[in-house]
């Protein structure tokens, strides 16, 4: 007779998820607590470390996309709970942004600019610092520019360069625009607490590693 496989969650997910995939684990753990899912797994093979495997039953990604098949790896359930929840949160800032006519691509290059101040950047540098990549940078700008939300001027040290920097209704819009943003964020995230923030920052910056290498 197969004996029922446990139920656990909180401190005691933590405290199975030992191993090489510790940091994949807690991300797909605080992502759940979100939603509160129940997470099953089956107890270890053995006691060796490096042995050690769980697999996940009834996940809440599996749930939402109806996938019936068990993921092939943790490594796989982990990028698309991240994708998922990019998207998802992506489009509720992106419903915030709509009565103000404004993409969150644009929101984010007037975020740059304000935060770059009077010396303004030049193209090539508001593309770094983007967090979604955009592929036409220049037409973006050209938009902004035709709204009055941002100037364009050559600069005075190397005329091939073209500086741009936020106008002052593209600060009155900035402001117009935090209250709901931030409660939007506050509303979205918040519930996590400070604490389980710091962890998933800690943890997909981990991810990410080293963007210049």
């Amino acid at each position: 007779m197969t004996e029922p496989r446990p139920s656990v969650s909180g401190p005691e997910v933590a405290a199975l998820m030992t191993g090489p995939k510790d940091g994949l684990a807690s991300a797909i753990s605080l992502v759940r607590s979100a939603g509160r899912a129940a997470i099953i797994y089956d107890a270890p093979l053995d006691n060796s470390r490096y042995n050690e495997y769980y697999r996940i039953v009834a996940g809440k990604l599996a749930r939402e996309i109806r996938q019936t098949k068990p993921f092939a790896s943790v490594e796989e359930e982990a990028l698309l709970n991240l994708s998922r929840t990019a998207e998802a949160l992506h489009q509720k800032t992106s419903e915030v942004l709509k009565p103000f006519d404004i993409s969150a691509t644009q929101y984010n290059v007037l975020r740059i600019l304000r935060g770059a101040g009077d010396a303004g950047l030049p193209c090539s540098q508001i593309g770094e610092r983007m967090v979604t990549a955009d592929p036409d940078i220049t037409r973006l700008l050209d938009r902004l520019e035709k709204r009055g939300l941002i100037e364009r001027e050559r600069s005075t040290e190397d005329r091939r360069m073209v500086i741009t920097r936020i106008a002052r209704q593209g600060l009155d819009f900035l402001a117009g625009t935090d209250t709901a943003i931030q409660q939007s964020l506050k509303k979205n995230l918040g519930h996590l607490g400070k604490a389980k923030l710091q962890q998933l920052i800690d943890l997909l910056e981990e991810l990410r590693g080293d963007e210049n290498t």
